[in-house]
């Protein structure tokens, strides 16, 4: 049941990066979207950025 487990996992995983890289190439192909994606990617990763300092703030002091 372990060995399942880690194979679902993954493949969980595995599939998200694709999914995920597979999006930016669509994102950069489509030229009229490129402009509020840029936007959606930096305002997405600030946020994931805030959230890990914050979280590293809580567990660590």
């Amino acid at each position: 049941m372990r060995s399942l487990w880690g194979v679902l996992v993954d493949t969980t995983t595995a599939l998200m990066i694709f999914w995920g890289l597979s999006g930016i190439i669509m994102w950069w192909q489509i030229k009229p979207t490129r402009f509020n994606g840029g936007i959606a990617i930096v305002m997405g990763v600030a946020m994931a950025g805030g959230l890990a300092v914050g979280m590293f703030f809580v567990i660590h002091h």
